[in-house]
């Protein structure tokens, strides 16, 4: 095949609260998961090893996107987690971290920021 060819990029996030490494983790784990999406959707993987690693992708990006949520719950910086919740949680297969997304929402006493994630969409797992 042609062979492989590096592109440097960069993403500009703004002043973040300590939690630069968290950011990419989550960033990283989606753009992982959307591509491996696209791969099992052009017929790359068996049926089997795809629903595998897309089970695996998927897991991971939520994991890292409800970590990035809690970092911004404890830097009191709501918008920023209303955003994870909204753009990162609020996915097939979400309903569970979104709901735990509310539950620490509630505990740190920020009942604005539960009632907009609870008014968010729960998408069913495909």
């Amino acid at each position: 095949g042609a062979p492989l060819r590096e592109i440097a990029w960069q993403l500009p996030l703004g002043p973040l609260s300590n939690c630069g490494n968290v950011v990419e983790s989550a960033l990283r784990e989606s753009l992982m998961a959307r591509h491996l999406e696209e791969v099992v959707s052009s017929k790359a993987l068996s049926a089997v090893e795809g629903a595998k690693a897309l089970a695996a992708a998927s897991n991971a990006r939520l994991k890292a996107a409800l970590t990035l949520y809690v970092q911004f719950v404890k830097g009191d910086e709501q918008e920023r987690a209303l955003d994870v919740a909204a753009h990162l949680l609020a996915v097939a297969g979400g309903s569970k971290q979104l709901n735990n997304a509310q539950t620490i929402a509630e505990r740190a006493g920020m009942f604005k920021l539960a009632d907009k994630v609870a008014a968010l969409p729960r998408v069913p797992a495909a």
